[in-house]
């Protein structure tokens, strides 16, 4: 959970454990102003690389179906090209 005062979600608003964990992904989102489709798709990229390119595995760590991570690998951004 994130608590913002506004409508934009800073890094600062995430809990540290998250931006540890996650900075590989989360920062360079955040330099570029990512949507939070953007960020989805890097996101379920890096979990893809992580489980061997094995997507089944990589639906079960993200708790997505096979169609969602479809659509995030289908997406890009400009940061895809």
């Amino acid at each position: 959970m994130a608590l913002a005062l506004g409508y934009v979600v800073r890094l600062s608003d995430l809990p540290p454990e998250l931006t540890r964990e996650h900075a590989e992904v989360l920062h360079p989102s955040a330099a570029r102003a990512d949507s939070m489709r953007a960020w989805g798709s890097r996101y379920a990229r890096l979990v893809l690389e992580r489980c061997g390119h094995n997507k089944r595995r990589t639906c079960e760590v993200l708790g997505i179906s096979y169609h969602t991570l479809q659509s995030y690998l289908r997406y890009r951004g400009t940061w895809a090209q």
